[in-house]
């Protein structure tokens, strides 16, 4: 890409603006919107405990756990997530 770039990103978007930034794309001027970084390491610490279960789950063929995993640690409501296991609402491809 030959002309300057203007880039606007907001949460995980934002990790992939810095990679393409670090990969050379012509940025002129980059705009971050809470990018989920945090040097807190309590908070690093519950992240790679996370990473590990949810590998673990997936390792183990049980992607329903780790979908309800990743929901209640993204703030769904544990009645939410009873709710949406108990119901077939979504068609499965393979």
């Amino acid at each position: 890409m030959g002309e300057l770039t203007f880039l606007f990103s907001m949460s995980s978007g934002g990790v992939l603006a810095l990679e393409a930034v670090v990969q050379g794309l012509n940025i002129k001027k980059l705009a971050l919107y809470e990018p989920p970084f945090n040097i807190d390491k309590k908070t690093q610490m519950a992240l790679e405990n996370y990473r590990k279960e949810i590998i673990a789950l997936l390792a183990d063929d049980r992607s329903s756990n780790a979908v309800a995993l990743a929901m209640k640690t993204f703030g769904t409501p544990s009645l939410a997530i009873y709710g949406m296991r108990r119901c077939y609402c979504a068609y499965t491809y393979y």
